[in-house]
């Protein structure tokens, strides 16, 4: 899921339980290069009806658009 303003780009996936993300971006598909983005990937868990183990994982990262147009890749590992 992606939320777009004029300065900012969210990010939003299901995430897996363990795992870690990188977030990739380039300005142009043209370039051979992805660049690592300097932001913090955060996750949030959800409980439903007080289950003891999270039940689903988001995570998240955001983005100063410095640019007109971004393109992102989430690699998990």
């Amino acid at each position: 899921h992606i939320v777009v303003t004029r300065e900012l780009v969210q990010l939003t996936w299901t995430a897996t339980p363990r795992h870690t993300y990188k977030v990739l971006y380039k300005d142009d598909l043209s370039d051979p290069e992805w660049t690592q983005l300097d932001s913090e990937v955060l996750s949030t868990t959800r409980n439903i009806e007080g289950a003891p183990e999270p039940v689903s994982y988001t995570a998240f990262v955001e983005d100063v658009l410095t640019s007109r147009t971004r393109f992102y890749r989430v690699f998990e590992y």
